[in-house]
């Protein structure tokens, strides 16, 4: 075993190569040789299988065909007797038996044995006693005797024709069974291939698979072993052990040989270098310093070495940079170039600092240029220094940078909130004698209808040309910062107070409310002001900047456009304002809330038409509140929409225990108009209580179009097409009313009561009342007008043409119980038809 395997080591790795390759291209040959006779086979059978047996399969289903055709006009032969038909039918028999004659005799043609051939003779005899049978038959119809000849035709010639496509069907099953079995034959020969073809690729699987574990095992892995002993010598190893493949004489043993040689040389090699060793070091420091500049002087103050990025930091002429060159020299030169020392050692004393060991020394140096450069000089033993030079220049505009934006705005770049906090206390501590702080906080007025309307680009832009115009407004002293979003705040330092807050309010107010042009679009805003000083509003600026606030949200409270100084009743407002937020959330959940219901009343007969809803909250301390002591409250803390929610639901609940005819109206705030729950709020509603979407009705205000009346008509739209009712509540007060009623179709619209508490005294209110009254009849709308009192009132509405009335002429709000109560004592028919004799509800 032993020499064979010496022996094939030393065969060469190309001659083992050759011979495998060959071993496989004749197998690859074999293969191919016994696929082709395999697929000659399958070809022959093919070939006979288009040449006869296909051929013998299209004769007999001719046969078929024509057998069936020869019985069905046999049949209307039988069955006719006129004689046009009798003709046709004769005519089309004749060709059928000529079609059965071509088709007998192409089958004859590709029949190829003597059973397939007496089969067809044995179908022919019986078709023609089947013919002669029917000759018969109608020989007996033609002279007179139907009957005889129908009974021939049932007794005789049908039998005799089924005898024949019996035979017929013999000679196809006969010829299918063929076809089958060489069907069979063909498949035999594939199987085989595919097992033959199966076994030779399995053996070439193998013989891959052995060849690639011998190339790998014999030629791939010593050589990734040599080249990594290679690598591990020239990244300058010693002790490097090599494949033990030394006993090979083909390739791989000359590799082995040749790295051999190879890690010996370098050992020599390595010896040899030793005395330089010393000087490798020494310049090494240098190499490793390479992203800086360096300079290396001795005890006596003299360059040793430098590298270039030296001379290129400072300029240096190249005589100045050569070894020996003194330092006092490089030092003029530095000094000649407009650089100089700003912290450190003086550039003139450091050669004496350095003339002996000392400290590792820090000094920073500025070019005339205003780069800034950092160096270090560390101390060496036995005299001299290491100087090595950074350029900081960009690191300390960074850090500038950064600081700058730590405490600015990225879009203004005004100071931010912790610049304006910090600025804040300096001018509380260096307030003096009678002169006072300010604080003007500022809010811009209709900004998010810019940002809504024109997209943010714009408002960013409006936001930077509002910086420019508030920095042109204060003085050397003063601060402005711009706090977040649309928010800024002024520090206002020295002056006379209030007197000089009030001056600088109002030239705030008057610069920032002149139009502005952004990318084209003329912009106009406001803003609102509160203002707090120091130190009568507080000594702290959390104190004051707090009180400015509260000043700021009366100032929005009070119309915006306005500035507000603190007053100390604010904090008082705000602190009750807290608590009955604290309050207004624990409500809904407590069951505080209840509904009160005030009728609609028919103008001309006085019959109740419906009820709307309001709201009322029974509140543990302060009693029964109307909704305009907290609805806006709740809008602003986003407690509307389960308020309103609520709202739906519990009025739904109650509406359901009234009469079918009596319609519900509920108010929905602008608010809930925003949320994505408002149409399934609405709808489950409907479908807990019952009532009919056409009970309800849903008023809302002309406020609800100003942000985005496009999307409040598409949602307008989901909620009409539910099937309830949409009523234009507080019409006239808006300021696109008669727009609104042109884009969406209200059902109703209600006049604000403003106009009817001053249509007797004030011509211009009668005169919208007409209008309104008019315009409703014109678009088929309903029409309301709400806050009736006097009978005076309710006969003008009349002669008006008004539809309904709600009021306290006709009833307060009531309670649920007592609204059920007043539909229960008055019904159409116990009353008079008209409101002008019908006694009105009590206003109780």
């Amino acid at each position: 075993m032993q020499p064979l395997r010496s022996r094939l080591a030393g065969i060469t790795i190309r001659t083992k190569l050759t011979v495998g390759f060959g071993l496989a291209l004749v197998l690859v040959l074999l293969t191919g040789a016994f696929s082709v006779g395999q697929i000659s086979k399958l070809n022959r059978f093919a070939a006979d299988i288009t040449a006869r047996w296909l051929p013998e399969m299209e004769a007999l289903g001719d046969l078929r065909h024509a057998l069936a055709e020869h019985r069905i006009l046999a049949t209307g032969r039988m069955q006719t007797t006129n004689y046009r038909q009798l003709a046709a039918i004769v005519d089309a028999m004749r060709l059928v038996n000529d079609e059965l004659a071509v088709a007998a005799e192409a089958y004859l043609k590709v029949a190829h044995t003597q059973a397939e051939r007496d089969g067809l003779a044995t179908f022919m005899a019986r078709f023609d006693a089947y013919r002669d049978s029917l000759n018969q038959a109608f020989a007996r119809l033609d002279s007179g005797n139907p009957s005889d000849g129908q009974d021939i035709f049932e007794a005789e010639t049908i039998p005799l024709h089924e005898h024949a496509a019996s035979q017929l069907e013999e000679l196809v099953a006969a010829s299918r069974q063929e076809g089958l079995n060489a069907s069979a034959e063909a498949k035999r020969l594939y199987n085989t291939s595919l097992a033959v073809m199966l076994a030779v690729v399995g053996a070439g699987v193998a013989l891959v698979l052995v060849a690639t574990f011998w190339i790998s095992r014999r030629i791939s892995t010593p050589i990734l072993k040599i080249s990594a002993a290679m690598d591990r010598l020239s990244a300058g190893e010693n002790a490097v052990e090599l494949p033990e493949e030394g006993d090979r004489t083909d390739e791989i043993g000359t590799l082995v040989a040749a790295a051999a040689a190879y890690r010996d040389s370098l050992r020599r090699s390595r010896l040899l270098t030793a005395e330089t060793e010393a000087h490798r070091v020494r310049f090494a420091a240098a190499i490793d310093n390479m992203p800086v500049g360096l300079s290396m002087f001795d005890a006596k103050g003299a360059l040793i070495v430098s590298n270039g990025r030296y001379g290129a930091m400072y300029g240096l002429p190249p005589e100045l940079t050569e070894p020996g060159t003194l330092y006092r020299g490089i030092s003029s030169k530095q000094v000649d170039l407009g650089f100089r020392t700003t912290s450190g050692n003086a550039s003139g004393s450091k050669e004496a600092a350095r003339s002996v060991p000392g400290e590792r020394t820090v000094s920073l140096i500025e070019a005339a240029d205003g780069r800034t450069f950092s160096v270090v000089d560390q101390p060496m033993t036995g005299g001299g220094w290491v100087s090595t030079h950074e350029d900081i220049t960009d690191r300390r505009r960074d850090e500038a940078r950064i600081a700058h934006m730590a405490r600015h705005d990225a879009l203004t770049d005004l100071p931010n909130r912790a610049a304006f906090k910090d600025r804040l206390e300096e001018a509380l501590l260096v307030a003096p004698g009678n002169d006072h702080s300010a604080i003007l906080c500022l809010d811009l007025d209709r900004f998010k209808t810019v940002n809504d309307t024109l997209g943010h680009p714009i408002g960013d832009g409006l936001l930077k040309l509002v910086s420019r115009r508030l920095l042109s407004c204060i003085g050397e002293a003063d601060m402005v910062s711009r706090l977040g979003g649309d928010e800024f705040a002024i520090i206002q330092v020295g002056g006379k107070q209030p007197d000089a807050a009030r001056a600088l309010a109002q030239q705030v107010l008057d610069a920032l409310c002149e139009p502005y042009v952004v990318d084209g679009h003329q912009l106009v805003i406001g803003t609102s002001i509160g203002i707090a000083i120091a130190p009568g509003d507080g000594n702290r600026g959390e104190t004051l900047m707090k009180n400015a606030d509260m000043a700021l949200y009366r100032a929005k409270s009070d119309g915006k456009g306005v500035f507000r100084f603190f007053e100390p009743e604010m904090d008082a407002a705000m602190q009750q304002r807290r608590e009955l937020e604290l309050d207004l959330r624990m409500a809904l959940r407590r069951g505080e809330f209840e509904l009160h219901y005030q009728p609609l009343a028919s103008i001309s007969t006085g019959d109740i038409k419906g009820f709307e809803a309001l709201l009322r909250w029974q509140h543990p301390a302060r009693g029964l509140l109307l909704p305009g002591e907290f609805i806006p409250t709740a809008e602003e803390i986003g407690l509307i929409v389960p308020i309103g929610e609520w709202v739906l639901k519990e009025a739904c609940r109650e509406a359901a225990t009234w009469p079918d005819n009596i319609r519900l109206a509920v108010n929905l705030s602008p608010i809930q108009f925003r949320s994505d729950r408002l149409v399934d709020a609405v709808s489950e509603a409907l479908d807990a209580s019952g009532i009919g979407p056409d009970r309800l009705e849903l008023e809302i205000t002309e406020t609800l179009f100003l942000a985005d009346s496009d999307s409040v008509l598409a949602l307008l739209h989901r909620l009409k097409a539910l099937g309830v009712h949409i009523s234009m509540d507080d019409f006239g007060t808006g300021y696109s009313s008669l727009n609104y009623l042109r884009s969406f179709p209200f059902d109703k619209i209600k006049i604000d009561r403003s106009f009817i508490r001053d249509m007797v005294d004030c011509a211009g209110a009668m005169s919208i009342i007409r209008a309104v009254g008019g315009l409703g009849t014109s678009l088929g709308m309903q029409t309301v007008a709400e806050g009736v009192e006097t009978s005076v009132q309710l006969e003008s509405l009349r002669m008006e043409g008004y539809n309904e009335v709600q009021g306290f002429l006709i009833s307060r709000p009531l309670p649920a119980a007592a609204a059920r109560d007043l539909l229960a004592s008055r019904t159409p028919r116990e009353t008079a038809p008209d409101m002008r004799t019908r006694p009105y509800i009590s206003a109780c």
